[in-house]
């Protein structure tokens, strides 16, 4: 027989000393110990998950984004960018609030062919971040190979303490309803992560056909400054490209400083 090795035998030996003073301590203590460690355990999985207690939070004021286009995309197809918004929370007591951007990509064709549009949305407010959900960005349309099965839903429950709460739920639905009016194949992507800015790649892989195309989209950040960025299109076909841009900035300002109560608790159902 193989000899066992030292790190092994000195393993089993620290183990075997748990077991006999496991063993030795009063069942008094012994119970003592495992109750704090339940509640270690639950404690982590309350930090992770939160408590679950949720407000609703209405956005207090909405302003229109410049719409800007349409721009060449060569001879045969353009993009613009309609239907922009930004709408805010009212401020908590600790001077932090939500915002959002909505808006709608545009895309006049007149042909077949691949087909690619990517949009990014960059907030300029200092210290903001895109807000997460309860397992992912505050991002809309979600990467997806089929964009027409997406469902815009109602309300969005965000990692945003108020008064009371853990979670702010905040509509969606108020700024689109829909995330494209096409029914050709079409590709999500989120490019990457970066901590103030959002991205789409909308993929057309048959073309986008002739005539015009919707693509919505959604970002929430949080930030105490106020909401000021830009968002940036840029269109790619076989043979040619195209870019515009726009900005936006929080005209009211400052906001109204309430914090939410969490007796208003959401009760609708179609919640992501």
């Amino acid at each position: 027989r193989r000899p066992i090795p030292l790190a092994i035998m000195d393993s089993r030996s620290r183990f075997q000393a748990f077991l006999d003073a496991a063993r030795e301590m009063p069942r008094a203590a012994l119970v003592v110990v495992l109750v704090g460690l339940v509640v270690t355990v639950l404690v982590g999985v309350v930090s992770l998950f939160g408590d679950g207690v949720a407000a609703t939070v209405p956005w207090e004021t909405t302003e229109p984004v410049t719409s800007v286009g349409p721009a060449a995309v060569g001879p045969a197809a353009s993009i613009s960018l309609e239907r922009g918004l930004v709408s805010t929370t009212a401020q908590t007591t600790r001077g932090d609030f939500l915002y959002r951007i909505s808006g709608l990509v545009r895309v006049e064709s007149r042909k077949n062919g691949p087909f690619t549009v990517e949009c990014e949305v960059e907030s300029l407010s200092p210290g903001s971040q895109v807000a997460r959900t309860i397992r992912k960005r505050a991002s809309w349309p979600r990467p997806s190979d089929d964009l027409a099965r997406q469902v815009v839903p109602d309300l969005a429950s965000l990692r945003f303490q108020t008064k009371g709460a853990t979670y702010a739920d905040v509509s969606l639905r108020d700024a689109i309803n829909a995330y494209t009016d096409s029914v050709r194949p079409t590709l999500t992507e989120w490019p990457g992560y970066f901590e103030d800015r959002e991205s789409w790649i909308w993929t057309f892989p048959e073309g986008p056909g002739a005539g015009t195309v919707s693509l919505g989209y959604i970002v929430m950040f949080k930030t105490s400054s106020r909401p000021r960025g830009r968002v940036t299109c840029r269109a790619r076909s076989e043979k040619a490209s195209g870019r515009l841009s726009t900005s936006f900035r929080q005209q009211e300002w400052p906001l109204a400083s309430v914090d939410i109560d969490a007796a208003q608790s959401s009760q609708q159902s179609d919640v992501e």
